[in-house]
């Protein structure tokens, strides 16, 4: 069983922080996975185990992440995990995976969108504050 220094992140990508997208999230996760192998150095043929991170209940559809199955390009079959949270909850996952010994290489994603309602109904924006969907704050966001 290796120990927790056996194990290294080797490679890594993000998605451009965009306030719209005429992408879906499965074409996204495409180009960030992808990334992440070349930037790793492997091919995706020596992956081992995927883990996903989302929130389906934010995405607003019962299991949404099955369509994101297809950015993970899991041939041949590999076995795969999703979480019900984000990325850093599958790179636990993934890690805890690894520590087990039975895999040697893991992909560990996050995947959503945040939340369409006003911020200040959420909490996170205090009352009185412009919301983002200010049309003067579009340009700065983006």
């Amino acid at each position: 069983m290796p120990n927790s220094d056996d194990i290294a992140l080797i490679g890594w990508n993000v998605s451009p922080m965009v306030r719209s997208t005429n992408k879906t999230e499965a074409q996204m996760l495409l180009e960030v996975i992808t990334g992440a192998v070349t930037d790793a150095g492997i091919t995706r043929k020596e992956v081992d185990f995927t883990c996903a991170g989302s929130c389906d209940y934010v995405a607003g559809q019962a299991f949404s992440f099955v369509q994101n199955i297809d950015a993970i390009g899991a041939w041949p079959p590999k076995r795969d995990s999703h979480v019900e949270m984000d990325g850093a909850w599958a790179l636990y996952e993934a890690w805890l995976r690894l520590q087990m010994g039975d895999i040697d290489v893991a992909v560990a994603m996050g995947s959503g969108r945040s939340s369409t309602a006003e911020g200040s109904l959420l909490g996170w924006m205090p009352t009185g504050e412009p919301d983002v969907q200010d049309p003067s704050l579009v340009n700065r966001i983006q």
